[in-house]
């Protein structure tokens, strides 16, 4: 992506004008980047979430208290009954919350690429 910011017009304009490497890197390169860094690091970490929580239901991390541990608690532990009753309030409970936590993240990722797009194509 830098490689295809340095290539655009703003960019030879600037250096036409006299403009130096470093005056272009954080005035003109910088801000086009950063938004780009920051809808990967959202995207990563949606996976980060979903890893988690995934690794604690297959109780990896059994001591940590996590929505994967309840996912493997609600699982795990018999009902009322003794026999192994699924109960289904903290399982739907659980995997809500992964579902509708981890998909806020990847909104707010695309939210941003779009608006970082759209100022990009004004700037052009």
């Amino acid at each position: 992506q830098a490689l295809v910011t340095i290539q655009r017009p703003f960019i030879e304009a600037a250096r036409s004008v006299g403009a130096g490497g470093r005056r272009i890197m954080f005035h003109h390169l910088l801000p086009h980047l950063i938004p780009l860094a920051a809808v990967l690091m959202l995207i990563g970490v949606t996976g980060a979430i979903v890893a988690d929580g995934f690794i604690a239901f297959l109780s990896f991390s059994p001591t940590r208290c996590n929505w994967g541990t309840m996912l493997s608690f609600a699982m795990a532990f018999p009902g009322p009954s003794g026999l192994v009753d699924t109960p289904w309030n903290v399982l739907i409970a659980g995997g809500v919350a992964i579902s509708l936590f981890t998909a806020s993240f990847y909104l707010i990722a695309i939210g941003i690429q779009a608006a970082t797009e759209n100022s990009s194509r004004a700037t052009e």
